[in-house]
Formats: C-alpha cells, sequence, structure tokens
C-alpha cells in the first residue's frame, strides 16, 4: 500500500468539505414579539424553528394553542411543516400570561396579539414576509376564524398591510360572527369532527358557506374535539368529559388525514423549496 503524507491527505478531507452541498441544520430560536395593539405594554413569546433547507428565505407557519398552553400537538404538526421545508412559530401565550385554563384571554383579544407576531415574523430575517401562514387549535382556532375576518385584520394591521397568506382550524366552534373575505387574506382550511362537543361540526360548513369562497371545511364522521390530541395517562380510555359529553378524544386515524390535508394546504400556498 502507498503511503501519503499526513499532510496531503488532510488537504484532501478539506477539499471534500469546500466541495460539498452545506448541511443545513435545524434551529431553535426564542422570539419575542409586541401586540400590535400599542396600548399592551408587555412582550409576548414563543419557538421559532427554522427548517433545514438552503433557501435564503422560508416560508412559515405560526401557531397558536388551544387554552391549555402548548402541547404535543406543536410537534406532531410542526414536525411535519419543518420536513416540508416550512419553519414554525409555536406561541406561547400561557407562559407569564395565565395558570388556570378558564383564565385564558378570549380570542378577541389573542388576535391582536398574534397580528402583532405577524408582524415580528416578516422582519425576521430568514423568513419571507409574504408566505407566513396560521394554524390554531381550538380556541386557537377561533383567533384563525376572527383574523380571516377583514374589519379585524383592518383595526390591527397598517394600511393595506395584508394578513396571513393561508390558514388552517382545527376544530373550532364557529359560533361567531363577522364580515365576509379580506381584502389580501389567504385561504382558509376548517378541519373538524362531525361529533365535537362545541356544536362546530354542524356550524362550520354554514359559517363557511357565508365567508365569500374564503373557507373550505373538511367534516370527519363520527369524530370528536381535540382527535389529534393523544390521551393523558390518567384518563387510559383517551377520553375526557365535560358536562355528560366528550372534550376531546384521540383518534390516530384521523389526526393522520387532518395533518396531511393541512400540509398540503400550506404547501400549495407557502410553495416550500423541496429539499
Amino acid at each position: 500500500m502507498r503511503n501519503y503524507h499526513p499532510g496531503f491527505l488532510a488537504g484532501l478531507v478539506l477539499l471534500a468539505l469546500l466541495a460539498a452541498p452545506p448541511v443545513q441544520a435545524q434551529s431553535r430560536l426564542d422570539f419575542s414579539f409586541k401586540s400590535a395593539d400599542e396600548s399592551v405594554s408587555r412582550s409576548f413569546g414563543g419557538v421559532l424553528r427554522l427548517p433545514r433547507s438552503a433557501a435564503s428565505l422560508v416560508p412559515a407557519v405560526i401557531m397558536l394553542h388551544a387554552v391549555e398552553g402548548p402541547d404535543r400537538r406543536y410537534g406532531y404538526h410542526g414536525g411535519a411543516l419543518l420536513d416540508d421545508g416550512i419553519a414554525v412559530l409555536e406561541l406561547d401565550f400561557k407562559r407569564g400570561g395565565y395558570v388556570r385554563d378558564n383564565q385564558a384571554p378570549p380570542p378577541k383579544v389573542l388576535v391582536r396579539h398574534v397580528f402583532g407576531a405577524l408582524r415580528a415574523m416578516r422582519r425576521q430575517g430568514r423568513v419571507d414576509p409574504l408566505r407566513i401562514g396560521l394554524l390554531g387549535f381550538a380556541a386557537g382556532a377561533e383567533v384563525v376564524l376572527l383574523a380571516s375576518q377583514e374589519t379585524v385584520r383592518r383595526n390591527w394591521l397598517r394600511g393595506g398591510e395584508a394578513g396571513f397568506a393561508v390558514s388552517v382550524a382545527l376544530y373550532p366552534d364557529c359560533s361567531q360572527r363577522g364580515s365576509g373575505r379580506a381584502q389580501g387574506q389567504g385561504p382558509l382550511l376548517i378541519l373538524i369532527g362531525a361529533r365535537d362537543f362545541n356544536g362546530g361540526g354542524r356550524r362550520c360548513p354554514r359559517w363557511a358557506g357565508s365567508r365569500s369562497g374564503l373557507a373550505q371545511v373538511q367534516v370527519f364522521p363520527g369524530i370528536h374535539h381535540g382527535f389529534d390530541k393523544r390521551g393523558e395517562q390518567r384518563f387510559s380510555s383517551r377520553e375526557r368529559t365535560l358536562a355528560g359529553k366528550i372534550a376531546w378524544k384521540f383518534d390516530a386515524a384521523t389526526a393522520s388525514a387532518a395533518r396531511r390535508r393541512a400540509n398540503a394546504h400550506f404547501r400549495a400556498v407557502l410553495r416550500p423549496q423541496s429539499r
């Protein structure tokens, strides 16, 4: 076997590393922002996760939890988005905000903070300011519906600043009223179970029908609220009851189907770079 000088071998390794395409590590960043309501002095926070992508600018989805606060649903949906080359901002309004679920701010308050997060994301150097979506769960999904309304958007975004490019609402109750499609607002997808305790399985198709083409709805037959929320250990049946009704019930097949549908909805609009 021919013997090579160690310096020669080191040089070959260096050349190989320089010639290889860069490997992009997934990044996790603490994220702070102000509300779009200038009367609110405090800052809010979350975690921004950037995908392994060589693109100079990546699309993003802002994720908004239910009243329980951030849980495994962030990882379940956010992980799939990251794999598709889409950054995710995991909002956390419970941290430093409230303790009990019944102390959570109502959607009409949270929506102004979410528009503040949108504005801050547009200043983030790795995120494309025109390709930002919104994903909400339960009460967070109600915020998604509010953010889609023209009057609400005009209240909290300056001038002709566009709203979210695309949105997904997971099991809202669709009981709110409001104006039709907002100018500069992207398509909305609602995913809900027919047996949702809050009645959204009946109301959401009617709500979407009044949105002037804004929203699509998929209703899953026989499925309850929180179908993508895995049961906590103390509930061995993966069910929790509320006033004699099932408040949430995990269903693996529906969770998977909803995630695929949501991802396809985001990809169609945000157009992430293929890896």
